[in-house]
């Protein structure tokens, strides 16, 4: 089963990703860049209860790689300018809010979120974490790296009933 805690596959809720993650009104738009049709998720009528697919790392098979302008198609990041942003928020959200909340915003806006974050001083620096967080899962599904995430921060993995973190779960047998 899909959406079940006992379940080790780690397939994605395209139903909860639209509605609490990409167009979430704390933190999502519908003109985000990313959750638009066609950009990194296409809808799929033919699966029932999935009424999207990622198509993040789509293209077509004529797309060489000896073509330059294909040739980033076949990349492999290991660190991008948006995990840069995020790193730097992650770092300020204790002791300069605002500025993270500037990092934050400046990523949001690269993706056509046009509304941006509003600093308040009754934002916790938890809150804070949260959204980063929410914003990492955002730009990095599709990519197997949510993981260590999860791991490095120990949370719970959101699922029907969310996975709670263990020093088990999270370490692989040699």
């Amino acid at each position: 089963a899909r959406a079940t805690s006992t379940s080790p596959l780690l397939f994605p809720n395209y139903t909860w990703l639209g509605t609490n993650l990409y167009n979430n009104s704390a933190h999502g738009s519908t003109s985000d860049f990313r959750y638009k049709t066609g950009n990194w998720f296409q809808g799929d009528p033919a699966i029932s209860g999935t009424p999207f697919k990622i198509v993040k790392y789509h293209f077509l098979e004529s797309e060489s790689i000896s073509n330059i302008n294909s040739a980033v198609l076949y990349e492999t990041k290991l660190i991008t300018l948006h995990d840069i942003y995020m790193i730097a928020a992650e770092y300020y959200a204790s002791s300069n809010p605002a500025k993270a909340v500037t990092y934050l915003n400046t990523v949001r806006s690269a993706r056509d979120i046009i509304t941006p974050f509003i600093y308040n001083t009754s934002m916790t620096e938890q809150i804070l974490k949260d959204f980063i967080f929410d914003e990492v899962r955002k730009e990095n599904i599709g990519e197997g790296k949510l993981f260590t995430e999860y791991k490095r921060l120990f949370r719970a993995i959101n699922r029907v009933t969310a996975v709670q973190p263990t020093l088990a779960r999270f370490t692989f047998p040699i």
